[in-house]
């Protein structure tokens, strides 16, 4: 009988067992690196210019984790790029998703080795190849890739996303399954209003004093009194996750007036090319400004993003009663914040005061030219989100680097969605050879960017994404090379596995035209500034010979020779 009952305990136990592995296993193997789900960043978030695509998986400041493959399918494209993704792989699946796995620092031996094949052959760093389906086949759980730090990536993470195939259209990965433990309401930190009779990139926002927590806010005075028969509302709020100090972007946000639903958005089905519209989501002026990043719970007028339901969220009071609103943020466990307060007009006044006539008003919608004797501006009708009350300004420049007038194309705290055309007049004579050298800068709000341009007669001009300061530069600086880290005719380490050059421009980025070791192109990659040639059969023990020929946006080239010792 003992015997009998030993034999029972035994097998109930293995059972127990077989069933923990198999849960740990199902579990885990919905993340991509096989461990327990940790995120540094969701679907969303609000980013610079765009919103967060997909998960930002936390790897603990190691790279190298092994990636592997969510589902059976085929790699369909493999990427590498300076920015953006860095080293990438596609995959798409038989139920009609595409996931994607971003910032690795390599690729599995086959696929590896092909793409390297691809490089040599094409004498080219930054790929995309697209691959048939029957090149690289995957099976669910297989090793796929290891992760990094590649391209636009700040620190060691995976950045994993989910598409649908036939659109292209980004997914929520958390409405998938791939989501951690939440019963963490999301947090908000302020309110605000905003006088609608205005454009917003004209009146900035109102403050509206808050108490509460845990899910349940109000505002602090009984009635909040507005100024303006027609308002719209902004938020600072953030969602949180059990057990981490990350802070994450809201899902949903509702909002009712008087139980009728007046604006609502959810974050999920829209593409990369639609991220942009991130720019329409906030008060843009006011994050460039001060770094507070608002949220506005109404839809702009050029906002196309598909994410919207109900009306355009804008609040017509058309009398001085009291009124009852309601908003409400979620997030995709089911977690809910509620914000309650009333509303009213006071000093009632229904008529609309316009903007003092001081500018060219740009509307949302239409196509804009600007124009002056210095310079021609072409924005066509998805460039602004609100109207613009544009401001023109010329300065003269009397550097000996200058080659226009200094030209203000009013104010880099507003947005622009899609690229526009500039026209910049130039003192430089047709056949002047310095045209050759002429480029265009643009000074936004903290960087600047620099074009090569295209000559019109005696204009140059270039396509920006960002209003601010343009001018025509010359540049006849050529970039400065340096071997990082080591001296000319240095013997490498033994363990030495690499070898790297900084390169520097005094206007732009510099680029690496060509890379040769002993007479033959070799392959470098680029972090920033930073070109690595990651030592392979191409490079064997003994004397070597490196050449190094880089150019700025202008045209200088730089050519430099260095001599090493390979261990």
């Amino acid at each position: 009988m003992w015997k009998y009952f030993s034999t029972l305990i035994l097998l109930v136990l293995v059972i127990l067992v077989i069933g923990f592995v198999r849960n740990n296993y199902y579990r885990n193997i919905n993340n991509p690196l096989h461990t327990d789900l940790q995120l540094a960043a969701n679907f969303g978030e609000l980013r610079p210019d765009h919103f967060h695509m997909g998960l930002d998986i936390r790897t603990n400041g190691k790279e190298n984790l092994p990636v592997y493959a969510i589902e059976e399918g085929y790699i369909s494209l493999v990427k590498i790029e300076l920015d953006g993704y860095g080293k990438a792989i596609f995959l798409d699946h038989p139920d009609g998703k595409t996931s994607v796995y971003a910032h690795l620092n390599r690729f599995n031996d086959s696929l590896e080795a092909f793409v390297r094949r691809q490089q040599y052959a094409t004498k080219a760093w930054q790929q995309e190849i697209t691959c048939p389906s029957a090149a690289f086949p995957v099976k669910r759980g297989e090793l796929i890739g290891y992760s990094g730090n590649t391209g636009r990536s700040e620190g060691p993470h995976l950045h994993f996303e989910l598409r649908d195939t036939r659109t292209g259209k980004n997914l929520n990965p958390a409405l998938y399954g791939y989501s951690v433990t939440d019963h963490t309401a999301p947090v908000i930190q302020g309110l605000y209003w905003y006088d609608r009779r205005y454009s917003t990139y004209e009146r900035g926002p109102t403050p509206i004093a808050l108490m509460g927590e845990k899910g349940d806010y109000r505002s602090k005075k009984q009635i909040v009194k507005v100024s303006s028969p027609v308002v719209s509302l902004g938020i600072r709020a953030d969602d949180r996750v059990d057990d981490s100090r990350f802070r994450y972007g809201i899902y949903r946000a509702q909002v009712w007036l008087d139980d009728l639903l007046i604006h609502e958005f959810a974050l999920n089905n829209f593409s990369g090319s639609e991220s942009r519209y991130v720019n329409a989501c906030i008060d843009y002026s006011n994050s460039v400004r001060s770094g507070l990043v608002i949220q506005h719970l109404s839809r702009l007028p050029g906002n196309l993003l598909p994410v919207y339901k109900g009306g355009d969220g804008l609040i017509h009071l058309k009398d001085t009663l009291q009124h009852r609103v309601h908003i409400r943020i979620s997030d995709v466990a089911g977690n809910d914040t509620d914000l309650r307060f009333v509303l009213k007009h006071s000093n009632y006044d229904p008529v609309e005061h316009d903007l003092a006539p001081v500018a060219r008003m740009l509307k949302p919608g239409q196509s804009h030219v600007v124009i002056n004797e210095h310079v021609e501006a072409q924005f066509d009708k998805n460039a602004f989100y609100d109207i613009v009350p544009f401001a023109l300004q010329v300065q003269k420049d009397n550097r000996k680097d200058a080659a226009s007038a200094l030209i203000r194309l009013h104010k880099p705290i507003v947005p622009v969605h899609s690229r526009y055309l500039v026209k910049i007049k130039t003192r430089l004579k047709p056949g002047d050879p310095l045209r050759r050298k002429s480029v265009i800068q643009l000074a936004g709000f903290k960087h600047k960017t620099v074009i090569k341009g295209v000559w019109d007669g005696n204009y140059l001009q270039g396509r920006f994404d960002e209003l601010g300061t343009v001018q025509v530069l010359i540049d006849t600086i050529a970039p400065v090379v340096e071997l990082s880290g080591s001296n000319d005719g240095i013997t490498l380490p033994e363990d030495a596995r690499s070898i790297s050059i900084s390169v520097k421009d005094n206007l732009s980025e510099a680029f690496l035209l060509s890379a040769e070791l002993d007479g033959r192109w070799v392959l470098f990659e680029q972090k920033g500034s930073v070109f690595t040639h990651f030592f392979d059969e191409n490079c064997k023990t003994g004397k070597h010979i490196l050449k190094i020929i880089v150019s700025d946006v202008a045209g200088n080239v730089t050519s430099t020779r260095y001599k090493f010792v390979k261990q």
